[in-house]
């Protein structure tokens, strides 16, 4: 087993590289190492496979991936729920091995640790230049959660990295004991659980880290989240950095071994042998029945949804209706009501209007009489004018 620094026997250095996996991500990290064997050149590497309870078939798998440079060494280790302190249900068992990578490869001194979903281009070879001695690991910003998240700021952290790609000082970590520090942060409520292990790491680090550029863990997400030109401002990079990663990251979802329109799926692709070609097909008619069948259970409970929804609308419905009708109801009692009072108010007023007609007949007869005793009084009063005087009275 080779050390980082050390020479392989032919006077040339070795350089290490890490992956974690279980038998679920064995097909992503034999395509990523697959990647790192063809684009080597005549670097000396030592591939070291922590594995989780690894089956021996798979075990086979990547040991046959070894070749002249390339060493491969599979270091075992218990499934973790054995002997971790911490623990969380959406957490996989290997993703909490990143902070303990410095006790489970106790001969190396530095390492660059690689997720299982990356290829590595020509170029990434540069990374094990940068200059180690005075932090924990060398990263790559996350532009991802930096846009949507401001947690670390509490922290005393001006930047969020991506633990998905980390040349790690494995040396500095165990002298600094910082796994019992991931420890305490991951089970502290204000450190999100959300990103799994990466947001504690983040913690833990304390901001002991020296930034690399892009082209060293370029995710596929910025490149169906954002513009090229909004994510090369974001890392001051070159569009060469972007176009054309030394790792390109399939940290987005789905991933191109499950289905073949997710994104970069055809550089993937490339460095996939053609005896995994029919079962990579079969995953991607399995997701996409799977996914077919997803969106028509979607669909029937979205029509659930509605007719439920329409259910309670008619029965809103109704509900309103029987209250109008109790409505109209109340008025047409009203109104009926209001029509017989009406009709005998009605009657009412037509016999006093008949009484004030025979009064008012009356009164014009009165008139009338009136008027003919007036005019009789008058012919007394001209007959008495002119009647003649009695002289014969007068001599008396």
């Amino acid at each position: 087993m080779h050390e980082e620094g050390k020479n392989d026997g032919k006077g040339e250095a070795v350089r290490n590289i890490v992956y974690i996996t279980d038998d679920g991500y064995v097909l992503p990290t034999k395509i990523s190492i697959r990647s790192v064997v063809r684009n080597a050149g005549d670097a000396r590497l030592a591939i070291h496979i922590v594995a989780v309870a690894l089956s021996d078939e798979n075990r086979r798998i990547l040991q046959a991936l070894e070749t002249e440079n390339v060493t491969i060494r599979i270091r075992d280790v218990p499934h973790v729920s054995d002997w971790l302190p911490v623990h969380h249900e959406s957490i996989p068992d290997a993703a909490l091995l990143k902070p303990r990578l410095q006790f489970i490869l106790p001969d190396l001194e530095r390492a660059l640790y690689v997720d299982g979903d990356t290829i590595l281009h020509q170029g990434f070879l540069g990374i094990f230049d940068v200059e180690l001695e005075e932090v924990y690991a060398a990263v790559v910003m996350d532009m991802v959660r930096m846009r949507n998240d401001t947690w670390y700021r509490e922290f005393g952290l001006t930047s969020y990295f991506n633990s998905g790609v980390m040349f790690l000082n494995l040396k500095r970590l165990r002298d600094d004991r910082i796994a019992e520090r991931f420890d305490i942060y991951f089970q502290r409520d204000d450190v999100p659980k959300t990103y799994f292990e990466q947001c504690a790491i983040n913690a833990a680090f304390g901001g002991k880290v020296v930034f690399m550029g892009l082209q060293y863990n370029c995710l596929t997400a910025y490149r169906s989240r954002y513009g090229t030109e909004e994510v090369l401002a974001f890392f001051q990079a070159k569009a060469d950095d972007y176009e054309s990663p030394a790792i390109l990251h399939f940290a987005s979802s789905p991933k191109p071994w499950v289905m073949p329109n997710a994104q970069d799926t055809d550089i993937w692709l490339k460095y996939v042998p053609s005896e995994d070609y029919l079962p990579i097909l079969q995953r991607y008619c399995d997701a996409s029945r799977k996914l077919n069948v997803d969106s028509m259970k979607q669909r029937i409970a979205s029509l659930n949804q509605k007719v439920e929804s329409l259910k309670q609308r008619n029965a809103s419905l109704t509900q309103k209706v029987e209250t109008l009708t109790q409505k109209v109801e109340t008025l047409t009692q009203k109104n009926y009501s209001l029509s017989e009072g009406l009709e005998s108010r009605n009657a009412s007023l037509a016999a006093k209007q008949e009484r004030i007609d025979k009064l008012l007949a009356g009164i014009e007869r009165r008139d009338v009489e009136i008027a003919t005793l007036k005019g009789r009084v008058a012919e007394l009063g001209e007959k008495i004018k002119n009647a003649p005087q009695d002289t014969g009275l007068a001599g008396r």
